[in-house]
């Protein structure tokens, strides 16, 4: 939850910079981490048994919804 929060906050100002990669990466690595999964493992199948969405994939959503408002 800690994470989760830190990395939606301001993503719909930020999501169009370079600080999106770096926040990418850095979910990615928390992803492995909390699934104990290798440094170089595939994160695909680990967002999905988590029910965890991307950050561009939430930025797309939140975008959309502020548009459709």
């Amino acid at each position: 939850a800690l994470l989760k929060s830190t990395f939606e906050y301001g993503l719909e100002l930020y999501g169009n910079s370079s600080c999106l990669k770096k926040e990418q990466i850095l979910q990615k690595r928390a992803v492995r981490l909390v699934a104990g999964a290798r440094w170089l493992a595939h994160t695909e199948p680990r967002f999905k048994k988590f029910e965890i969405l991307k950050l561009g994939d939430l930025r797309s959503i939140r975008i959309v919804y502020h548009l459709l408002q």
